[in-house]
């Protein structure tokens, strides 16, 4: 698979990401699978709402690609995040899911239209400024996602379901060729897990690798609420002197 063409990869990832989140919907207990979550603590249907929802920002920015656009500006995560949680505070488990299957069934389908050229040359979208489009795909349908699966396995003491998801990430975003992007946007993702899980040094460690792979991380690193534990820790501060 590592050496397989970045398409072949993607259409994979796509399916074994909806796979893992089916599998950690599975294994969830039934007050689990009901509860109503907030915005401050989400419930499992609330974070597969979250993923779900960027999947669906990803289909727009797919299809503007493909019609020779530019996506839209980028709007304000948070409000975005608000929003969303709102949008889906009434919806089921069940409903979140299968909402989930048709955002990476469209998206498998506009996968299909593009060519291997199309997402791994650097020229290819004015937009994506010098850089590859792959690596934005990946983010947003396997280390996202996946991510916040870790984040919750770790949250609620199921360390092993956590340490098994985060070798998968790693396992499956760090083996494309010609790019650091992407390993640096998983690796960036983990150390918002460990900061959410007081786990600083670790997340400090993840920070300056993915900074290192990917410096675009850095502004958004400055302010992104998820580091925000480790604000005043002298490693911390000492990443950006």
């Amino acid at each position: 698979m590592e050496n397989a063409p970045v398409k072949a990869r993607l259409t994979a990832l796509l399916q074994e990401g909806l796979e893992a989140e089916t599998a950690f919907a599975a294994g969830l207990s039934a007050s689990e699978r009901t509860a109503a979550g907030s915005y401050e603590d989400w419930s499992p249907r609330d974070l597969l709402a979250h993923t779900t929802a960027w999947k669906r920002h990803l289909i727009g920015s797919l299809q503007s690609a493909l019609k020779g656009e530019a996506p839209p500006a980028e709007e304000d995560f948070e409000a975005a995040n608000r929003r969303t949680y709102a949008a889906h505070r009434e919806m089921s488990l069940e409903e979140v899911l299968a909402e989930d299957e048709k955002a990476v069934n469209l998206l498998l389908g506009l996968l299909g239209q593009f060519s291997e050229e199309d997402l791994t040359s650097p020229e290819r979208y004015a937009w994506r400024k010098g850089r590859p489009l792959y690596p934005v795909i990946l983010s947003q349908v396997y280390s996202h996602p996946l991510t916040h699966l870790v984040d919750y396995a770790h949250q609620h003491s199921k360390a092993d379901l956590a340490n098994r998801i985060l070798e998968q990430i790693i396992a499956a975003t760090t083996g494309f060729e010609n790019s650091t992007e992407a390993p640096g946007s998983a690796v960036y993702n983990l150390a918002c897990v460990f900061a959410a899980v007081d786990r600083p040094q670790k997340a400090i460690e993840a920070l300056a690798k993915a900074l290192r792979l990917n410096p675009d991380l850095r502004a958004w690193s400055l302010e992104d609420p998820d580091l925000a534990p480790l604000h005043g820790h002298p490693d911390y501060e000492a990443l950006y002197a």
